[in-house]
């Protein structure tokens, strides 16, 4: 695999990883604005939980 593939590759990785992430939170956002004081909180530690730590030992 040449450099420019495996970078292309890499950052599709990280685009959708940084679309869940942000998706999690909006969630959360509007959660905690409406009816779950704790819903921003939890959305963080969603993310940490099925994202950051599952992707930290993939790698």
């Amino acid at each position: 695999m040449n450099p420019s593939e495996e970078f292309h590759e890499m950052s599709a990785k990280r685009s959708r990883w940084i679309k869940w992430d942000i998706l999690f939170k909006v969630i959360g956002l509007v959660c905690s604005a409406t009816i779950f004081p704790i819903g921003s909180s939890l959305a963080v530690l969603f993310t940490l939980c099925g994202l950051v730590i599952p992707n930290q030992f993939r790698n």
